[in-house]
């Protein structure tokens, strides 16, 4: 398989940079977990085979085909935001991709069009940057480091998915996020649904090795979102702060991340199935007093 050489943190297109990102506080998976996410899967796994019929027939009956249009991967149509998986960031990697160059710490709101003007760097807006920081207070230590869970992928300033080129086409299209290879679809332990999408009732039916391509890739993407979730919980049950900032130290915090903003960065602790990360975001094209 060819692998990239593009340095997409030299791409001056991109809403934010990951400048610095280490594991500093490894998980230690016990027995009792293990088994856990094994009983668990095999459960999901023998829901999922009296499920699928029904789920297959959903699936054909929709009468969904791409329409390659590239719209799912756009901010102004749809909220494009990609929740990664473990074994999705190990995918794109295999590429040749540093997982800094297309990973941001999951935290949608953050990214949203609400905080354009302080992520850009544009113009400086104090009642912004404390806006920010009331919404984000409670997982905000005194040092200004704000507390998250898990990843998704990164966007160009414009909103739109990393690896959607110019001609609407995904650069890493046979590597692409479950939650891609799954799209519209999404299953929990209701049943599946579908999400807003301008490829259904394009045909009577949904294409019959299609139909199995989506149901053999739910299954997947259910039984990693499981496993992620229960492995990501232990690891905040162990490590995340029990009690948020105390009264006396808010202002601390406050004055903290503003001075973050204002030097260009962001700081992250970001938790998943394999521990705690110490993750640095660079704002681009900062000029605050």
């Amino acid at each position: 398989m060819k692998k990239f050489d593009i340095e997409f943190d030299l791409n001056k297109k991109l809403i934010l940079s990951v400048t610095g990102m280490k594991l500093a506080a490894p998980a230690e998976t016990s027995p009792l977990m293990e088994k856990r996410v094994e009983n668990d899967l095999l459960k999901i796994k023998k829901m999922f085979e009296k499920q699928k019929k029904q789920t297959l027939n959903t699936i054909q009956n929709v009468g969904f085909s791409c329409r390659l249009c590239g719209k799912c991967c756009k901010r102004e149509e749809y909220d494009n935001s990609v929740y990664l998986l473990p074994e999705d960031i190990s995918k794109i990697e295999t590429l040749g991709i540093r997982k800094e160059i297309f990973l941001l710490p999951l935290l949608p709101d953050l990214y949203n069009r609400d905080y354009e003007v302080i992520l850009h760097g544009n113009i400086f807006d104090e009642n912004k940057l404390d806006e920010l920081f009331n919404a984000l207070a409670e997982q905000t230590d005194e040092n200004g480091k704000i507390h998250t869970f898990g990843w998704m992928l990164q966007r160009k300033k414009d909103g739109d998915c990393i690896f959607l080129d110019s001609e609407n086409k995904c650069l890493i299209y046979e590597q692409r996020p479950s939650l891609c290879q799954t799209y519209p679809f999404f299953m929990d332990e209701k049943g599946i649904f579908e999400c807003e999408c301008a490829g259904f009732d394009s045909s009577k039916k949904t294409n019959p090795e299609l139909s199995t391509e989506l149901l053999n890739s739910l299954l997947k993407r259910t039984l990693w979102d499981h496993e992620d979730y229960l492995l990501t919980s232990g690891v905040i049950q162990k490590m995340y702060p029990k009690k948020g900032v105390e009264d006396e130290k808010k202002e601390q915090s406050r004055t903290r991340f503003k001075r973050n903003f204002k030097d260009g960065f962001i700081r992250f602790a970001v938790y998943d199935g394999g521990g705690v990360y110490e993750v640095e975001v660079s704002l681009k094209n900062y000029n605050y007093p």
